[in-house]
């Protein structure tokens, strides 16, 4: 990967590592509270699983990976956010690249 793939890249890869660290944290969160569902930190944790596979992809594919990277990290906020909702974190990344793909 050249600088400028790098420097591209970068904040997508940023995100990604956000989302990544969020998820754990929320995860750990779940598991250590008093009431917490297992349920949600194993999703969380699936959910983390997910968006780290997305980072190391981009790091290793560079730009050719970018439109998808970015994706992942659309449908992970998404995830997050809803509180882990009925919805997979892959069929959120494919709804988003099938929606870019028909406006595009």
């Amino acid at each position: 990967m050249t600088l400028t793939e790098a420097q591209t890249t970068k904040p997508a890869t940023d995100a990604l590592t956000d989302l990544v660290d969020t998820a754990r944290a929320r995860a750990a969160r779940e598991r250590n509270t008093i009431g917490g569902s297992a349920r949600r930190a194993a999703d969380l944790d699936e959910i983390a699983l997910t968006l780290d596979r997305a980072r190391t992809r981009l790091v290793e594919d560079g730009i050719e990976y970018l439109d998808a990277a970015w994706a992942f990290v659309d449908a992970g906020r998404k995830q997050i956010a809803t509180t882990y909702g009925a919805t997979s974190l892959l069929n959120l990344v494919r709804n988003e690249t099938a929606g870019k793909r028909r406006r595009g």
